[in-house]
């Protein structure tokens, strides 16, 4: 009788982990700093003209947790909107001014443990 007790409770553990796996690496985990699933970080509005727009692609983006982080940082740049797009690991960046590697990549820093992978012109 004891054996089937704990072996219900091995096949319990086993379920739960995988199914946390699962809902992990869709990216809707909690992985960094909790699942609170309430803010969208949205792209800011610009006010004039764009005349800078780059693709960027990261590393270490998760979940939707890691998204807001990295939009939020990039969209405190000086007039800058970010949109991230977490399944590719890309974030869109638009400007309405010039926008410095060294801007880009320190703001992803303070953003959290993410490294610029690349950054090319759209």
């Amino acid at each position: 009788m004891i054996n089937v007790f704990i072996i219900a409770i091995i096949v319990l553990v086993i379920f739960f982990a995988v199914r946390s796996s699962i809902v992990h690496f869709k990216g809707q985990g909690s992985c960094c700093g909790g699942n609170c699933g309430c803010r969208d970080a949205f792209g800011k509005k610009l006010n004039g003209t764009i005349v800078f727009k780059k693709t960027i692609r990261i590393q270490g983006m998760m979940c939707e947790n890691c998204k807001s982080h990295v939009q939020e940082a990039l969209n405190e740049i000086d007039g800058a909107s970010a949109s991230v797009n977490l399944k590719k690991g890309t974030v869109k960046l638009d400007a309405i001014r010039e926008v410095s590697e060294e801007e880009i990549r320190s703001a992803v820093h303070r953003a959290g443990n993410y490294h610029v992978l690349s950054i090319e012109d759209r």
